[in-house]
């Protein structure tokens, strides 16, 4: 998976992780806390292993932008 479309992924996970927090917090559901555990720990995942540089692979933790922190090339953002 590239770099964008990890990205694109990643924010749906997140909004999908909000939604099913509000949800939780207004319906006190254990179902919906097992899919919120579940939605964030996919969320955690896709973070930790597809938000790296397409070059040299680094993690860009919070760093991402059009160039990678630690070897300076494009990322393709």
């Amino acid at each position: 998976m590239g770099l964008k479309k990890a990205m694109q992924v990643l924010w749906a996970c997140a909004a999908v992780t909000l939604l099913l927090l509000v949800l939780f917090l207004r319906f006190e559901n254990t179902v919906l806390l097992a899919l919120l555990l579940g939605a964030g720990c996919v969320t955690a995942v896709i973070w930790v292993v597809f938000i790296r540089c397409p070059h040299c692979g680094a993690h860009l933790g919070r760093d991402v932008g059009k160039y990678c922190p630690h070897c300076g090339k494009e990322t393709g953002l």
